[in-house]
């Protein structure tokens, strides 16, 4: 055995305390360098709903968030309207409710959404009968 244990427990002691100050800097927050927390925009925004259907149904409603936005009696193949939304930015979840007649065979429905930003997102509801599915617009 070489050295003394005294110098190595010094030695040891030393290099601890010189790591500590840098860890404590790294670990412990410091208030110069906090950024503003920015609250998302939460304002209703125009969101134009255009749904075109195969087979003419009888009524169509959606739903946002648990509350019905909008509903209609349907007339024609191709329905459009603008509805004020909130589009957060990870995008948002719209149900659509869609009512065919008695005996319609496999029917189908796009529905395109154009967001506040002008961007177009498509999604489409297939059913035989009454349908009713969530479409994700991002």
């Amino acid at each position: 055995m070489r050295g003394s244990p005294l110098f190595r427990a010094l030695a040891a002691f030393i290099v601890i305390a010189a790591l500590g100050w840098p860890l404590e800097r790294l670990t412990h927050r410091s208030s110069a360098g906090l950024l503003p927390v920015v609250a998302p925009d939460r304002a209703e925004k125009p969101v134009k709903i255009g749904i075109s259907f195969t087979h003419l149904p009888t009524r169509v409603a959606i739903l946002h968030l648990g509350q019905e936005i909008w509903s209609a009696p349907v007339t024609e193949p191709e329905i459009e309207t603008e509805l004020k939304l909130v589009w957060p930015p990870e995008g948002v979840d719209l149900r659509f409710v869609v009512e065919w007649p008695e005996g319609t065979p496999f029917a189908a429905a796009q529905v395109r959404a154009t967001d506040p930003e002008g961007t177009a997102h498509v999604g489409s509801i297939f059913s035989k009968g009454p349908a009713d599915e969530i479409l994700t617009f991002r």
